[in-house]
Protein backbone atom coordinates (compact mmCIF):
# COMPACT_ATOMS: atom_id res chain seq x y z
CA UNK A 1 0.00 0.00 0.00
CA UNK A 2 1.41 3.73 -0.86
CA UNK A 3 -0.43 6.57 0.87
CA UNK A 4 0.28 10.29 1.15
CA UNK A 5 -1.84 13.60 1.68
CA UNK A 6 -1.35 16.10 -1.29
CA UNK A 7 -2.81 18.88 0.90
CA UNK A 8 -2.51 19.25 5.01
CA UNK A 9 -5.08 22.39 6.62
CA UNK A 10 -4.57 22.81 10.44
CA UNK A 11 -7.28 25.04 12.19
CA UNK A 12 -6.74 25.11 16.04
CA UNK A 13 -7.34 21.81 16.84
CA UNK A 14 -8.65 20.43 13.77
CA UNK A 15 -7.23 19.32 10.37
CA UNK A 16 -7.89 17.42 7.40
CA UNK A 17 -6.20 16.10 4.73
CA UNK A 18 -6.19 15.31 1.32
CA UNK A 19 -4.56 12.49 -0.38
CA UNK A 20 -3.89 9.15 -2.77
CA UNK A 21 -3.78 5.59 -1.96
CA UNK A 22 -2.53 2.91 -4.36
CA UNK A 23 -3.01 -0.47 -3.27
CA UNK A 24 -1.68 -3.89 -4.97
CA UNK A 25 -2.85 -7.12 -4.11
CA UNK A 26 -1.27 -10.28 -4.73
CA UNK A 27 -3.54 -13.45 -4.73
CA UNK A 28 -2.45 -16.15 -2.90
CA UNK A 29 -2.62 -18.95 -5.23
CA UNK A 30 -1.32 -17.03 -8.14
CA UNK A 31 -2.29 -14.78 -10.62
CA UNK A 32 -1.88 -11.15 -11.85
CA UNK A 33 -1.91 -8.82 -9.44
CA UNK A 34 -4.93 -6.22 -8.56
CA UNK A 35 -3.83 -2.35 -8.43
CA UNK A 36 -6.92 0.04 -7.09
CA UNK A 37 -6.31 3.83 -6.25
CA UNK A 38 -8.73 5.74 -4.58
CA UNK A 39 -8.61 9.74 -3.58
CA UNK A 40 -9.31 10.34 0.20
CA UNK A 41 -10.21 13.16 2.92
CA UNK A 42 -9.73 12.47 6.44
CA UNK A 43 -10.60 14.85 9.21
CA UNK A 44 -8.51 15.15 12.22
CA UNK A 45 -8.52 16.17 16.17
CA UNK A 46 -5.55 16.85 18.33
CA UNK A 47 -5.87 15.34 21.26
CA UNK A 48 -5.49 16.08 24.44
CA UNK A 49 -2.01 14.46 24.78
CA UNK A 50 -1.00 16.16 21.62
CA UNK A 51 -1.29 13.65 19.12
CA UNK A 52 -3.69 13.56 16.29
CA UNK A 53 -6.82 11.24 15.70
CA UNK A 54 -8.58 10.55 12.73
CA UNK A 55 -12.95 11.83 13.32
CA UNK A 56 -13.76 11.15 10.25
CA UNK A 57 -12.44 9.25 6.51
CA UNK A 58 -14.52 9.31 3.54
CA UNK A 59 -12.31 7.73 0.22
CA UNK A 60 -13.75 7.40 -3.61
CA UNK A 61 -11.91 5.04 -5.82
CA UNK A 62 -10.48 6.32 -8.92
CA UNK A 63 -11.93 3.29 -11.11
Amino acid sequence: MESHYDEVNVSGNLAYGRGYAKVTLIPKKGGAPVVSTAKYLNILKKQPGGEWKTTHDIWNSNE
